[in-house]
Order: structure tokens, then C-alpha cells, then sequence
């Protein structure tokens, strides 16, 4: 006992815990129970307070079924009895004899047990609301005895008191939170009831807000289209649809339908509504709907796709659709259509909204309809007894009236009493080609009439006024069309006005047209136009020939057939006697060749002339038509009016050539300044540098691009290789060859350290390339930088110059010109240079120069020369040579290329390396001449500061002056107003004084292997060939928006003469 009082505490603890299922209730209230009535049959049934229905049911072995008599009278007991406490137990021991008991019940009992299950156990549960929670039904029939031989019922009825009270409590419990849990469900529910109240309160206040609006609006507009807009976009406001339609009968012709598309829809979509909608009006109409001739009108066109979708997309897939008649007094005015993608999207109350809808769309279109007849009946009345031609159409460009003589204009029959929609479009169609429609479109928008617009109609001139209607008792805008026919005033008008408005019309189309074809072209189209005429051409003069420049279906093959039987062409004899020459049938003329490709009516021929001489030849010829048998011939004013053209033309066409040739020449210069860019590209960008040796180098072409060449090459041993060469020829030819030549160059002579190897090996290379076919003169040297030992090889040039103990030899080798010959052999000689040599490598251009007497420079004045600037660097050597040699042609314009290569050995020159400036300053002053020592004194300051010696700082200063002088009087043409910025760069070792303007170009020649020589820089009265003796460098270039020059200063000695190195 001990053990089943600890069970059943165990069993109570966890009922107590928390409110549970019913399933897990009952199954705790089975455990409990067995403690009390071992192995028995439990069954248990609990009871749905409000209907008394059983809802739950648990069995300890299988379930006893309750018969419903029992049932009843468990719970009519209860009612009745009114009993107190969680808990009713009902012990029957006779149940045959009981009342409520029936034998069909017992019998299957018994059968089943194979007892006589005369005795029961009944426990009813009671909630603490005295409220029959359910029924414990126990038996032993399975062990085949009574309830009383197992148990004791007194003993058990005081000692299960307390868990059924638990057991009840927790039912309870759990039928209170069901009963909040339906209460929260049945909230829910009520709260969703007020919502779709509210909801349909407001769709209903929606529908009556726009039904009103829609009314009032209707109220207003007396146009069918405006109608049906307004009752379609109210229906939007209030169903959701995806397309709506409606189609309209007896407002236009063969019918109309109106469209609103809420999303993108496929064309075909789109076609397959608009043709069911067909197909559900027809038997209203009672007669078959053409659809090619129902006009369409879409709201949103570019939601119209023309690509096919796939229709197995279900969202694309109309699924609601509804159909709603248009009827006004059992007339038919069309039908309404709506449909959407969603599934059912039309209820009952959406279609009773639609209907309403539908009928006050009827009554407005059949209102307007009765008021249309009427209108129409009293224009029209009006428009017949009209003299003039007459018109009456409406907005959408229906015609509503014409009267007879607008009938017979368009060729209408007036005699059908029904509306033919087929003759409406052809007038419609008619009048869109006359340029008309969109007058009338301008007179609807603007209400404003179009009075006297002239047009041409079968061969008679028409003035066309186009006047709006307008009252506020007509339903539809209208235009009233007018035609008036001008005919003899307007022929008498154009005789007068043509030669003038054409000669105007030429000379704007000649003063605009600079290019000599698109002249042509439009000069031919524009007189063949004014001669109604399809063949034609204009002959320009090219030498002394004439060829057809521009022609329309007339060639010079053959234009050449169309020719006197003397064999003369019509073109040639207006050439040769000047004069326009006209012939009116030309297929009727004996005297002319008839064996031609066409026939033609007429063939006119005028000369352009130029004073007294023939620059070119027009032909117009006009095929003759099949229909005619002379043809149409000109006019004397056509022949007149083509004249004067051909007269004013011939001045364009004089401007059009010299155009021409200035373009042509304007090309030719830009190509020779690239190719001249291009050649200066291939000259060397710097000079090689060393200690002990200074170079120098020019190069000025005689023609834009010359055919000298020089150049330097690193050896793959460190040596310098030094060439010259005079290709034979000038111009672009010369150009290309040094390009070819520098290229094999670049590949053959930097491995050989043999002048002799090198220009054998590069000879036999030239004569194989078939591009370079003529001989190349050329000197090559080859200077190793470190013994200072100079090997050279003379390949037909001019020798090389060696200045050396003050006497002047010739450094020359027997050999012919590259490419002259296979298997030439040079010869191969060297010197050694020592210090204060000088080597001259020049070209023929120097000695070659001629003075106005014609006497050559001349190679002893060379050798004087070289003398003569001993003292001077290499580069001021160059200068100095150069400004001598121009002085002595006393021209601008040299005969030959200049070309020199000077080299100065000078073991006393210490050049230090130039790296990062030591310091860096920037002065910019306005182009006014008191600013000129402004920057000599800050120019003294930085070199002072640099230990210049006096005559070097007086040099600097001297050639800063000077280009500060040039810049005003040649960039700024002695202007205060322009910027000149002065950079001054200090290294170790020198300065670099960097000067921009920001005025006009000046003309610019190669100097210094690709760099800008100054010699039209003519400054304030020194020149700059000055400056480049005072300096050790100077470089002009271009920047964009002006000029930069470039003076470099290098530090040698003080005022003594003796050499430091700065620290």
C-alpha cells in the first residue's frame, strides 16, 4: 500500500505541474486509476461542455464503446441529481435489469467477453463549475468476475477523493483555456467580420463616390471617345482588371474600340480579346463586323509587346473575363469587356458595379448619339447648298458630310444613301497626300482656321480654307474644309514669281556649297526637278577634254550617241560655238543620230562659262514617255530660267575648283609636315656626351623634307659609331629611304667593330631589299670613347675633316656608294685624336652653297672656318659655321641640305653630373620692356651665387636679354599684355634657364638631332645665333599655346681663366 500511496503522489505531482492536454490528462488519469482498480478495463470519455458530444476518448485496452442510452442517462442523472464535489461514482450491479441499459448492448458484451457483464462501475467528473466534464467506465469483465471481488468501493471512494479532484482541476483547466483559446479564435474571426464590413462599406462608398463623379463628368462632355475614357477609368478605380475594352458601333466607320492596358501585354494577347469581343457582339448587332476596318485606339502603346510570349506562362494567361452590352432603347452602341489574369476577379459585386457602369456609359453614348443626328441633319443641310467643295469632318477624321462638288473632287459617290467606309478612307487618304492632315490636326488643337493654304489637285490650283466649328452646342469638335479653285490666277501668279524665287533659291544653294561633288549633285537633282526632265549631266574641263563630272542615268557612253549625223556631239558643238543649243523633238530631227539607247523628247545643251571661256557643259535630256508622241517640250521661260541658272551656277563652280585645289594643296602641306615630323623622329633626340669630348650637330633640310642622314650608335663594346649619309633625291622618296636605311642600320652595325665589315655587310643587305633602288654615299667612323683611336670607311662621300696641330686633313678611303655594287670592298683606315682636335663630318650642301655670283662655297673655306672657331665648343663650332655658310648664299633658301657633325676633343672641360637641381625658382613678369632688367639683376643674383666668373655671368645675362627682347617684338608684336614665365634650374655643375611665352608660333627647322633652331627669332639687334655662342646649349620647342627656349649655362672657370670643381 505503501508503494501505490507513492505511485499515486508521483502521479498527482505531475498532474499539478502545468495545464496539460487532454491526451496526456487522460492518459495520467488511466495510471492513477489502476492503482486503484488493478487490471481493469478503464474507459474513459469526456464531454463537450456546450453540446454534451463526447470529444475525447481514452481506453487502458480497447475501447468500450458508450451506448448512447447510457450516455444520456449519465448526463440526465447529473442535471437532476445537481451533485456537489469533483466526482459522481455510480456502481451498477445489475445492468439487464437496469432502465437505461439495453440488451442488444449487453448481449454484444457478453458475446464478446463470454460473461455475463452484468455488473459496471460509472465515475462521472465534475468541474469546479458543477459542470459534467466526462464518465469513467470500469469493468472486469475480462477476468470473468465482479467489480466487489477485486475491490472495495467504500475503501477506494474516500482514498481517490483528492486525485479525481486534481484530475477534475486539470480538465477544468484545460476547458478554461480552451474556451479562452476560442474566444481569442471567435475575436479574431468577429474582427475579421468588421473588416470586410468596413471593407465592403468603403468599396461600396467608393463605388457610389465614383458613380457620382463619373456622372457629373459625363454631364460636361459632348464627345464619345472623352465618354468612354471617363467611364473606363472609373471602372479602374474600383475593379482590378488587366486589359478593358469597348467596342462602339454607328460612331465611326466599321467600328471602334477603346483600350486600357494596366501592364505589358502581348500583341497577340491583345488580338485575341479585341476578336472575341467581336465575336460576342455580332448577334447583338444581328450583322457580321469586319475587323480590318474597326479602328483601334490603345491608352498605353508602349505596353503593347510585338514579341510572341510564351502562353504556357500562367501569369500571362487571362483567366476572368465578362462581357456587358451596350444598349440605348433596344439599340444596340456596342459592348463592354473586361478581363484579368487573377483567377474569379469578377464576384458578384464586381459584376453588379460593372452593369451599373455599363448602363450610364449606354445612356451617355445614346444621348450623344440623339444629339448628333440632329447636328448632323442641320451642317449638312448647310454644307449641300455650298458653291465651293466642302468638307465636314470630325476629330477622329470621319467624314460627315461633302457635298457635290467635294464629291466629284475625290471622285465620291453621293448616290449611295448608306455610309461607305471604304470611299471615307480614300478621301481621308487623299487628303494626308496633299499634306493636309496635319493642317487640320493644327486647326483642332489651336481652334484657329488656316485661310488661302494653296495646293495642287488634278492638274488645278486649289486655296484651302480650314475652319473650326466652334459652338457649345455641337457634341464633337469639327473642321469645315473649303477647296476654291485658283487655277488661272495661280498659272498667271508662277510666270511671274518662278524666275525669281529659282534664281534667289540657286544662289543661297551656291554661296553654302564649297565642295565641288556635293555642288554637282545638288545643282543637277535641282535643274533636272525644275525640267521635269530624268536623264542629265554636267562636263567639267580637265586639260583639254571635257568628262562628265555628275550625270543622272546619262553617262558619257551615252551622252556620246546622242550626236549630229556629222558625227559631232550635241555637247561638243555647244564647246565649240558657245551657245546654248536646244533641240524640242529630238526623235523627229533628220540631221541627228537616231541609233540610241532611248528615245527622248527634248535634249537642251547650255555651256558654263567663265568670261568668254567653257569651264564645263549642261545636258538635259527628257526620255520620251510612251503615252506621248512628240513629248513635252520647254517653254521659252523654262529655257530662260535654266539659263540664268547655268549662269549663276558657273561662278559656284569657278569657287568650287579653286576650293578644291586649296584643299589639295592644304593636304599635300599637312602630309609633308608629318612626313617632315617623322623624318626629324629618325635623326638622333640627343647627342652623345663624354668628359673629355664635346659634340655638336645641325641638320637643315633645303625642302620641307631632305634626304640627308646622321646618326650615332653605341657598339655592343662601348665605342661610338658616327655616320653620314647624302641619299640621293629630295622630297618624300628621300624620306622613306633613310627610314629604310636607319632601320637596316639599327640591325647589322652595332655588332661589328670594323667600319670595312659593317658597310660590306650592309651593302650586300641593300642590294637585296628591293625597296632601296639607288646608291647611298655614306662615311662611317667608329670613336673608342677610351684610346680616342677614330677607324674610318668613306663609301663615295664627302671625307671626313680633321683639324689637328692647327692643320686641317682630309680623312678619306677609297670605296663606291652603298648599293652601287655586289661585292664592293671599302678600305679601312684610323687616327688618333689628341687633345683640342677637331673633327668635321659634313655633307655636300656646305660646299655646294652658291652666292648670287654662283661661286661655290668651297671646301678651303671650310677648312678656314674650322680654324677660325677653333676656341669655340663643338656646338658653337656648328653655329658659327652655319651662320657663316647662310651669310655667304645671302638667301633664305639653300640648294642642298646642311648637314654637320662636329667633334672637339677637350681634356680640360670637367663636366660634372647632372642629377636633381639644386635648387629650383620661377619668375613670371608681363611682356613690358621695363621688366628686361628686372630679371638681368636676378639672373646676376643666381650666378653669382654660383661662382660664375664675370664674363660668364655678363654672357648669361647677355643671352637671357636677348631672348626676353625676341619674345616681346616676334611673340607679342611689342604688346604689354603678354606672360612671359622665366624658370631657373641650378645643378652642380650648371644652369638651365627654361623661358615660356604664350604668343604666335614661329616657323621652326631641325637643329641638334631633332630640336628647334631660332633664326627667325631675329631678336632687338644681336640674334640668336649670339645666344648660342654666349650659351653651351640652347633648344626651342613648342608647348601647348606657345613657344619655350631653353639656355643651359655649364660652370668652367673664374675670371682668371683657371679650372675648379664645385664642392
Amino acid at each position: 500500500m505503501n508503494q501505490s500511496s507513492q505511485a499515486l503522489s508521483k502521479i498527482s505531482t505531475n498532474l499539478k505541474e502545468a495545464v496539460r492536454s487532454y491526451s496526456e490528462v487522460l492518459s495520467i488519469l488511466n495510471k492513477g486509476l489502476a492503482i486503484f482498480f488493478p487490471e481493469s478495463q478503464i474507459n474513459i470519455f469526456l464531454f463537450d461542455p456546450t453540446s454534451s458530444e463526447i470529444m475525447k476518448t481514452f481506453s487502458s485496452d480497447q475501447l468500450w464503446p458508450l451506448p448512447e442510452k447510457e450516455k444520456t442517462y449519465l448526463i440526465n442523472r447529473y442535471i437532476k441529481k445537481n451533485i456537489k464535489g469533483p466526482f459522481e461514482m455510480i456502481s451498477i450491479k445489475d445492468r439487464i435489469n437496469s432502465p437505461w441499459s439495453t440488451l442488444d448492448n449487453i448481449q454484444k458484451d457478453i458475446e464478446k467477453f463470454n460473461y455475463d457483464c452484468n455488473d459496471i462501475l460509472y465515475i462521472n467528473l465534475i468541474s469546479e463549475d458543477q459542470v459534467l466534464i466526462g464518465s469513467i467506465v470500469i469493468h472486469y469483465w475480462h477476468k470473468k468476475t465482479q467489480i466487489s471481488k477485486y475491490v472495495q468501493l467504500s475503501k477506494i471512494k474516500l482514498s481517490i477523493n483528492e486525485f479525481l479532484t486534481d484530475v477534475s482541476t486539470s480538465l477544468d483547466n484545460i476547458l478554461i483555456h480552451k474556451k479562452i483559446e476560442s474566444l481569442i479564435v471567435d475575436r479574431q474571426l468577429l474582427k475579421k467580420r468588421i473588416q470586410k464590413d468596413e471593407e465592403d462599406l468603403k468599396r461600396r462608398l467608393l463605388e457610389l463616390t465614383v458613380l457620382y463623379e463619373t456622372s457629373n463628368a459625363l454631364s460636361y462632355t459632348l464627345n464619345y471617345t472623352e465618354i468612354v475614357e471617363t467611364v473606363m477609368n472609373a471602372i479602374k478605380k474600383v475593379l482590378s482588371f488587366d486589359i478593358c475594352s469597348t467596342f462602339l458601333w454607328g460612331f465611326s466607320p466599321g467600328g471602334e474600340i477603346i483600350t486600357h492596358i494596366t501592364d505589358p501585354t502581348s500583341k497577340d494577347l491583345l488580338d485575341n480579346v479585341h476578336q472575341n469581343l467581336l465575336s460576342a457582339i455580332t448577334p447583338f448587332l444581328q450583322v457580321s463586323v469586319n475587323s480590318k476596318k474597326v479602328t483601334t485606339k490603345i491608352n498605353k502603346t508602349d505596353y503593347v509587346i510585338k514579341e510572341r510570349l510564351s502562353l504556357n506562362n500562367s501569369e500571362l494567361v487571362l483567366k476572368s473575363f465578362a462581357n456587358v452590352p451596350l444598349i440605348f432603347k433596344e439599340n444596340v452602341l456596342g459592348m463592354l469587356n473586361i478581363c484579368a489574369r487573377k483567377q474569379e476577379a469578377f464576384g458578384q459585386n464586381e459584376m453588379t458595379f460593372l452593369h451599373t457602369m455599363s448602363n450610364l456609359l449606354s445612356s451617355s453614348l445614346g444621348r450623344l448619339k440623339i444629339i448628333k443626328e440632329l447636328e448632323q441633319s442641320k451642317i449638312s443641310t448647310v454644307v449641300q447648298h455650298m458653291n465651293d467643295a466642302v468638307l465636314l469632318i470630325d476629330n477622329n477624321f470621319n467624314i460627315e458630310s461633302i457635298n457635290l462638288c467635294a464629291s466629284s473632287l475625290f471622285n465620291y459617290p453621293l448616290n449611295n444613301n448608306e455610309t461607305n467606309s471604304d470611299d471615307h478612307n480614300k478621301i481621308i487618304q487623299q487628303i494626308d497626300k496633299l499634306g493636309l492632315s496635319e493642317l487640320c490636326h493644327s486647326v483642332f488643337e489651336k481652334k484657329e482656321p488656316i485661310l488661302n493654304h494653296n495646293i495642287y489637285i488634278n492638274e488645278c490650283y486649289y486655296s484651302i480654307n480650314i475652319t473650326p466649328i466652334i459652338d457649345d452646342h455641337i457634341s464633337e469638335e469639327k473642321i469645315l474644309l473649303v477647296f476654291r479653285d485658283i487655277s488661272d490666277i495661280e498659272k498667271i501668279n508662277k510666270i511671274k514669281t518662278q524666275q525669281l524665287e529659282l534664281i534667289n533659291k540657286v544662289n543661297l544653294i551656291m554661296k553654302s556649297i564649297l565642295d565641288l561633288d556635293s555642288l554637282l549633285k545638288i545643282l543637277i537633282k535641282f535643274i533636272l526637278n525644275i525640267a521635269k526632265a530624268e536623264m542629265g549631266s554636267i562636263q567639267l574641263k580637265k586639260g583639254k577634254l571635257y568628262f562628265s563630272k555628275v550625270h543622272s542615268n546619262f553617262p558619257d557612253k551615252i551622252r556620246r550617241l546622242y550626236r549630229f549625223k556629222t558625227g559631232e556631239t550635241i555637247s561638243d558643238y555647244v564647246i565649240r560655238t558657245k551657245k546654248l543649243h536646244y533641240i524640242p523633238s529630238y526623235s523627229t530631227n533628220s540631221n541627228l543620230n537616231q541609233n540610241t539607247k532611248f528615245l527622248i523628247s527634248y535634249y537642251l545643251c547650255i555651256p558654263i562659262m567663265i568670261k568668254n571661256d567653257v569651264i564645263g557643259v549642261l545636258n538635259i535630256v527628257r526620255k520620251l514617255d510612251d503615252t506621248e508622241n512628240i513629248g513635252e517640250t520647254l517653254s521659252e521661260d523654262d529655257i530662260s530660267i535654266l539659263s540664268t541658272i547655268t549662269m549663276l551656277s558657273s561662278t559656284a563652280i569657278q569657287n568650287a575648283l579653286l576650293h578644291q585645289d586649296t584643299v589639295d594643296k592644304e593636304r599635300l602641306d599637312q602630309e609633308l609636315k608629318v612626313a617632315t615630323q617623322i623624318q626629324t623622329k629618325l635623326l638622333p633626340e640627343k647627342l652623345p656626351s663624354h668628359k673629355n669630348i664635346s659634340f655638336g650637330a645641325l641638320y637643315v633640310p633645303a625642302q620641307e623634307i631632305g634626304g640627308d642622314y646622321y646618326d650615332f650608335f653605341k657598339l655592343s663594346n662601348g665605342n661610338l659609331g658616327i655616320i653620314v649619309a647624302d641619299i640621293v633625291g629630295k622630297g618624300i622618296p628621300a624620306s622613306l629611304f633613310m627610314a629604310m636605311l636607319k632601320s637596316i642600320l639599327q640591325s647589322h652595325i652595332k655588332s661589328f667593330n670594323s667600319p670595312k665589315k659593317a658597310l660590306e655587310t650592309i651593302n650586300e643587305t641593300l642590294l637585296i631589299d628591293s625597296i632601296i633602288d639607288k646608291f647611298i654615299p655614306l662615311f662611317y667612323g667608329i670613336l673608342d670613347l677610351k684610346t680616342l683611336e677614330f677607324k674610318y670607311c668613306n663609301a663615295g662621300h664627302e671625307p671626313g675633316l680633321l683639324l689637328q696641330n692647327n692643320k686641317v686633313m682630309q680623312l678619306d678611303t677609297k670605296g663606291l656608294p652603298l648599293a652601287a655594287l655586289s661585292r664592293t670592298e671599302y678600305q679601312e683606315k684610323s687616327v688618333i685624336l689628341k687633345d683640342q682636335d677637331i673633327l668635321l663630318l659634313s655633307t655636300d650642301g656646305i660646299i655646294d652653297t652658291q652666292n648670287f655670283s654662283g661661286e661655290r662655297f668651297g671646301l678651303n673655306n671650310l677648312m678656314s672656318l674650322m680654324k677660325q672657331f677653333k676656341s669655340k665648343n663643338a656646338t658653337q663650332i656648328v653655329n658659327n659655321i652655319y651662320s657663316t655658310v647662310h651669310s655667304y648664299s645671302k638667301s633664305n633658301n639653300l640648294n642642298d641640305d646642311f648637314t654637320l657633325i662636329c667633334l672637339k676633343v677637350d681634356k680640360s672641360q670637367l663636366h660634372f653630373e647632372s642629377k636633381a637641381p639644386l635648387s629650383v625658382s620661377e619668375i613670371s613678369v608681363s611682356s613690358k620692356k621695363n621688366n628686361i632688367k628686372k630679371i638681368r639683376n636676378h639672373v646676376k643674383v643666381i650666378c653669382t651665387d654660383m661662382q660664375f666668373s664675370e664674363s660668364e655671368i655678363f654672357n648669361v645675362m647677355l643671352a637671357v636679354n636677348e631672348a626676353q627682347a625676341n619674345i616681346i617684338e616676334h611673340a607679342y608684336f611689342g604688346s604689354e599684355k603678354g606672360d612671359i614665365i622665366f624658370t631657373f634650374n641650378v645643378y652642380k655643375d650648371k644652369i638651365d634657364i627654361i623661358i615660356k611665352d604664350y604668343g604666335a608660333g614661329i616657323d621652326q627647322k631641325s637643329i641638334k638631332g631633332g630640336k628647334n633652331h631660332l633664326e627667325e627669332l631675329e631678336g632687338s639687334g644681336l640674334g640668336i645665333f649670339l645666344i648660342k655662342s654666349l650659351m653651351d646649349d640652347v633648344e626651342l620647342s613648342s608647348h601647348p599655346g606657345g613657344t619655350q627656349i631653353k639656355l643651359t649655362k655649364y660652370k668652367k672657370g673664374d675670371k682668371n681663366g683657371s679650372y675648379k670643381k664645385i664642392n
